[in-house]
């Protein structure tokens, strides 16, 4: 994974902005064109200065995944994307489609360290973490190939999110900002297998991004045999508090 500003968060690249002597208000607008605009070439952004475009493009790329491919289901329900990283990793997402909902799942790790042992994923172990524009840009990349808008987003892919805190948290507030993709926070879910501590942290944020664990047994002993998770965080940890700790 390359350094790009693409991995800035709204208020960090309004400090990249001051750091690079320009205005809080231009990283206001690069933000903008990133993530409502969806740009993937500096060239687009018409209202940037032809030097600011240049310590943009001197930061890193704006394009972190390559679009390898793309198949639709035969109902037409589905579609699902292969992206490469500019590491040469691959990592797949899927568009769940029902109705008028247009359900985008994205990956958060290349691989994953849980072990589960009904997961595909698991056999590969982790081989590294997602940046927030990586995992940003899986929807953009959906939008751009199937042409169309996503209504809602999961956390549900390669990887255990809560493994991948702090990057994945940025990129749902990205998704979610009114100058990013605009997605509803309440259309916005992150799924877990069940790490106690980063589901608290969760439960303590100022957002109302969704929650979604996954059990896949009622019993710790078939669990166990499942999810190796469970013997850190077995059923009853999940519910412990009804209100997060002070």
């Amino acid at each position: 994974m390359k350094n790009s500003i693409k991995n800035l968060s709204f208020e960090e690249l309004q400090d990249w902005a001051v750091m690079k002597g320009l205005k809080p208000f231009t990283g206001r607008q690069i933000f903008e064109w990133i993530f409502s605009g969806s740009v993937f070439e500096t060239a687009e952004m018409k209202n940037i200065a032809k030097t600011t475009r240049s310590l943009i493009d001197e930061a890193g790329p704006l394009a972190l995944l390559r679009p390898d491919k793309h198949e639709v289901s035969d109902d037409d329900s589905s579609e699902k994307f292969l992206f490469t990283c500019l590491d040469g990793q691959s990592v797949e997402s899927v568009l769940l489609i029902s109705g008028s909902r247009y359900t985008a799942c994205v990956s958060s790790e290349v691989g994953c360290a849980m072990g589960c042992t009904f997961c595909r994923t698991g056999e590969m172990g982790l081989i590294r973490k997602l940046s927030s524009g990586e995992i940003v840009e899986q929807v953009q990349r959906i939008r751009q190939i199937s042409g169309k808008r996503v209504t809602n987003v999961v956390f549900m892919g390669m990887g255990e999110p809560f493994s991948n805190y702090d990057e994945v948290i940025k990129a749902a507030v990205i998704l979610n900002h009114e100058k990013g993709l605009c997605i509803g926070a309440r259309r916005i879910t992150i799924s877990t297998s069940g790490i106690v501590p980063r589901m608290l942290d969760f439960a303590r944020l100022p957002y109302q991004f969704k929650l979604a664990v996954s059990l896949n047994a009622a019993t710790n002993v078939k669990r166990d045999a499942l999810m190796p998770v469970n013997r850190s965080y077995p059923l009853e940890a999940r519910f412990c508090y009804t209100t997060p700790p002070r």
